[in-house]
Order: structure tokens, then C-alpha cells, then sequence
């Protein structure tokens, strides 16, 4: 489950950073 977690928290960074782009 933390992996999990991990990249979910990594993709919602990726994407904050995409939309702020």
C-alpha cells in the first residue's frame, strides 16, 4: 500500500505541475 501511495502522491504532483505549466 505505500508504494501505492507513492505514486499516487507522485502523480498528483505530476499533474499540479502540468496544470500550473
Amino acid at each position: 500500500m505505500r508504494a501505492n501511495k507513492c505514486l499516487l502522491i507522485a502523480d498528483l504532483q505530476t499533474l499540479q505541475s502540468l496544470i500550473k505549466g
